[in-house]
């Protein structure tokens, strides 16, 4: 993986991470950045 293909590959990392252990990845990155109001207050 090279340049911006890197940020990409490891966030669908993480995520794969996440489902394995019960979590979503907000919960187990603490990234908010794709999140909505609506999304955070469910």
């Amino acid at each position: 993986m090279l340049g911006g293909n890197y940020e990409a590959f490891m966030r669908q990392q993480l995520r794969s991470i996440a489902v394995g252990v019960g979590l979503t990845y907000e919960q187990l990155t603490s990234d908010l950045t794709d999140v909505n109001y609506s999304s955070i207050r469910a």
